[in-house]
């Protein structure tokens, strides 16, 4: 539903194109994504209330961008 509405309010202004529903689909899914990690995240340091889990997933989220980004540029030198 948000994408639809997305599209409605976005057509009138950049039209209604692949590259508009294609940022819109990412755009959801990444605000999915989030919210579900934030949720997580939440239930995690409430049942485990030690500060050493907080830095730990801390931690893990830091090392997974820099993972993404290690892939990045090994992936647009190869290519």
């Amino acid at each position: 539903m948000l994408e639809v509405l997305g599209s409605r309010i976005a057509g009138p202004v950049f039209g209604v194109s692949l590259y508009i529903w294609t940022a819109l689909i990412t755009v959801t899914l990444l605000a999915l994504a989030l919210a579900l990690g934030y949720w997580l995240d939440g239930r995690l340091c409430d049942r485990y209330a030690s500060p050493d889990i907080m830095f730990s997933l801390i931690l893990a989220g830091g090392l997974y961008i820099a993972f993404i980004r290690i892939l990045s540029s090994a992936s647009i030198a190869s290519g």
